[in-house]
């Protein structure tokens, strides 16, 4: 399998799960592998047909619907997968579209982690915030009744 082709099937899984990491990432290494900015958007677009020639798409549409059934193929992919390209290559594929997968599911369970510890942040400077208020009024209070 080529560089290109591989880098195709990265793209057509990440194009799925929209891993802002692996998006950059590949696109750049499929860039050193010579493929054109126009199929990059393409397979990021998930337009597999306008993208791939004819020998590729069983592959690219193999990857996008393993990423969009989370992992979960159905037979029929998998057996159309291996029709066109034999055991092993087809093995070969599969094995291209675990890894991305996995790349994904990693680079977004980061974002979705520093999302969170964001919005915690904002949320203990909040409480923060609430909390020194409301000990500044209750020291007013007690200003205004035991003035000195």
């Amino acid at each position: 399998m080529s560089d290109q082709f591989a880098e195709k099937i990265m793209l057509a899984v990440t194009a799925v799960n929209e891993c802002q990491y692996c998006t950059r990432y590949h696109s750049e290494l499929a860039r050193e592998t010579g493929m054109d900015q126009a199929t990059i958007d393409r397979l990021l677009e998930s337009d597999i047909d306008a993208a791939v020639e004819d020998g590729e798409r069983p592959a690219l549409l193999f990857a996008q619907a393993y990423a969009e059934a989370d992992e979960d193929p159905s037979p029929e992919a998998v057996g159309e997968l291996r029709e066109a390209y034999g055991p092993a290559k087809a093995s070969d594929v599969q094995a291209f579209v675990r890894a991305i997968y996995f790349g994904n599911l990693v680079g977004n369970t980061y974002d979705a982690a520093r999302f969170a510890a964001r919005r915690r942040a904002r949320d203990g400077r909040r409480c923060l915030r609430n909390a020194a208020a409301s000990v500044g009024q209750a020291i007013e209070r007690v200003r205004e009744r035991c003035p000195v």
